[in-house]
């Protein structure tokens, strides 16, 4: 069992706001005073670039960058020769679509779904635009917003050359079971593409057993800066990309005829990377492990059992996604009988409480289950159940 009032002593902001309710975890979350300790220790006592300088600081600056992407690459199932650092999701997966521009061509399509964030929808249309292949969405849900993953299957054939999707709608919480979606695809030599931002924060990834071929993801939504991220790369799709940035830090020898390239993943991050969030990452990574995962994943689902009794519990709240917590994040959107979204998220903060409202960046899902847009929870570990009951307590009076 977590012991949540030691944890929420551990992360500053909780600390000094505890008089705050923060339920915005799906578009960043809090930092432990372990990450926020070592951005003020980078830049006090080792700031140096990394690799081939021979003085101290440079030399303890690469062992912590190095050591950093061990531990990272780890966390996520994946050997550390498989990660580039980005700066978010968002980058990872435009360079993801970058790197299947010679896998796809004018035969070709490429496969997603309605849950997709932009981040994930728009590098892909781009991309089927740009080699004039077809781009199809899989948009048919169920009555409580979950994907069709039937209707999905069906879509797969051999003209499919590219699925992306994401692990964990950031609007429904879903967490869609792609088990046999995946198969089949494996089975066609399609690509896989996987948004794991809202994923990876609140369960254990494996990315050797996933079998994917390329794999995103965001720091600051699992405890990390912003500004930092990476994209995982499938040992057998390594050997065949070509960088989309070239220069310094990405080569092995440069002369005014030919360039020599550095092996992967250097050959895939030019110029100087952002040391200090790499190795922040890697803190919150470790803080993830020290509470455990498997701890995580257990205490978030009794925290969106108790959110949807009492979702349950209050007329006029219609709440979207999987009624079965074992099946979703504690990620839930919502709209109120009567009430605007906004007003909403207005009185919510005049009572401490943040929450989010609109499209959440996956306007087309949103307007399909809400033409004007849904409001959004998302809770983390650190939340409480004497939280929820004071958001539902706001709820309640909001409609009366």
């Amino acid at each position: 069992m977590l012991d949540i009032k030691k944890i929420r002593k551990d992360f500053p902001f909780l600390v000094k706001n505890s008089d705050r309710i923060y339920f915005d975890n799906s578009a960043t979350s809090q930092k432990p005073k372990i990450v926020l300790d070592s951005i003020v220790e980078f830049y006090e006592n080792y700031n140096a670039n990394i690799h081939r300088a021979l003085f101290k600081e440079a030399i303890d600056s690469t062992r912590e960058f190095d050591n950093a992407r061990e531990i990272i690459a780890q966390f996520f199932g994946a050997d550390s020769n498989q990660l580039i650092f980005t700066r978010n999701t968002t980058e990872g997966l435009n360079l993801a679509a970058y790197f299947l521009e010679d896998f796809v061509d004018e035969n070709s399509e490429i496969l997603t779904t309605i849950l997709e964030h932009h981040s994930n929808l728009l590098p892909f249309q781009r991309l089927a635009e740009k080699k004039g292949a077809k781009f199809l969405v899989s948009e048919d849900l169920k009555s409580d917003g979950t994907l069709e993953t039937e209707a999905l299957l069906e879509k797969i054939s051999e003209k499919t050359k590219v699925f992306t999707t994401t692990l964990a709608s950031n609007v429904t919480g879903e967490n869609p079971d792609f088990s046999k979606v995946f198969k089949k695809c494996k089975s066609l030599g399609v690509k896989i593409v996987l948004d794991c931002a809202q994923f990876a924060p609140h369960k254990r990834i494996n990315f050797h057993a996933l079998e994917a071929d390329f794999l995103a993801f965001s720091g600051h939504k699992m405890l990390g800066p912003t500004g930092i991220g990476g994209l995982f790369v499938s040992h057998e799709l390594k050997s065949n990309l070509n960088p989309f940035l070239i220069g310094g830090g990405t080569i092995k020898s440069v002369s005014l005829e030919k360039t020599e390239f550095a092996d992967f993943p250097e050959k895939f991050e030019a110029g100087t990377p952002d040391i200090c969030g790499v190795i922040a990452l890697s803190k919150a990574v470790s803080y993830l492990n020290y509470v455990g995962m498997e701890n995580i994943k257990s205490y978030e689902e009794k925290l969106s059992e108790y959110f949807l009794e009492r979702a349950e519990e209050l007329k006029g709240m219609k709440i979207f996604g999987p009624k079965n917590p074992k099946k979703r994040s504690p990620t839930f959107s919502f709209v109120l009988d009567g009430v605007d979204i906004f007003d909403l998220g207005i009185f919510l903060d005049e009572k401490g409480i943040g929450i989010r409202a609109g499209y959440h960046c996956a306007e087309p899902l949103t307007r399909k289950l809400n033409e004007e847009g849904v409001a959004r929870a998302s809770l983390y570990f650190y939340n409480t159940k004497s939280e929820i009951d004071r958001f539902f307590d706001a709820l309640s009076s909001i409609l009366k």
